[in-house]
């Protein structure tokens, strides 16, 4: 299993979630930190340039530059939180997630 996270720098992505990926998203990140399968699918919606960045090169980045790391919770943080919100809808307003 490959172990890549991936940038776009042109171009727009949809991905298998209400939600569209543009210039400067990352996608596959989750694949930097476990060896899980990837829960989402993307599909590109025309041209589309995209960088990919190795494990073992974010592993290096890291010691190089630790704030990489936190802008990276930070996209996570913000993606579970939008998760958290649709599951809310979809179960109801007076529902509450444990």
């Amino acid at each position: 299993m490959l172990a890549n996270s991936f940038s776009f720098t042109s171009g727009t992505l949809r991905l298998n979630l209400p939600r569209y990926l543009s210039e400067g998203d990352v996608f596959g990140e989750m694949a930097l930190f476990d060896q899980e399968v990837r829960s989402a699918t993307v599909r590109a919606r025309g041209e589309v340039w995209a960088l990919t960045l190795e494990k073992k090169t974010f592993l290096r980045r890291i010691h190089e530059d630790p704030s990489l790391v936190f802008n990276i919770l930070v996209k996570m943080s913000r993606r579970i939180r939008e998760l958290n919100d649709s599951l809310k809808k979809a179960l109801g307003r007076g529902s509450t997630l444990r």
